[in-house]
């Protein structure tokens, strides 16, 4: 199980996904724009991931500037990108970003080994 922080506008996915991740076993906050979500970070809650899409709302932190604000908080928070737009597929820089719409099984599969990732990393540290 994962503490994770679902960021996404699209309320109608965010809610699909959030009962879907809490189903598999993991807890999660759901923040609808870069805002709420940059108020949960703020917060002592415990996250173990941060699953954002790429593209917010405008006047709101995009997913790559919400990334780099959550890691000034917590330098070592694995997160994973959604996007609906292909050319934007290479744009995070050593973080995955999964091709919407998302499979269930991938955001999963890949929730799991970017954890195992991030706990080795730290084991090694």
């Amino acid at each position: 199980m994962a503490r994770i922080l679902l960021v996404e506008d699209d309320t109608a996915l965010a809610y699909a996904l959030s009962r879907s991740l809490v189903h598999a076993g993991h807890d999660v906050t759901t923040a609808l724009d870069g805002m709420s979500a940059l108020q949960t970070l703020e917060t002592n809650k415990d996250i173990d991931l941060v699953l954002t899409d790429l593209i917010m709302p405008a006047g709101h932190p995009h997913g790559l500037a919400l990334a780099r604000m959550a890691r000034q908080k917590r330098p070592q928070l694995p997160i994973i990108f959604m996007t609906g737009h292909v050319e934007l597929l290479n744009v995070a820089d050593g973080d995955q970003i999964l091709l919407k719409p998302v499979s269930l099984p991938l955001v999963l599969d890949e929730i799991a080994e970017t954890l195992r990732r991030t706990r080795r990393l730290a084991e090694a540290h």
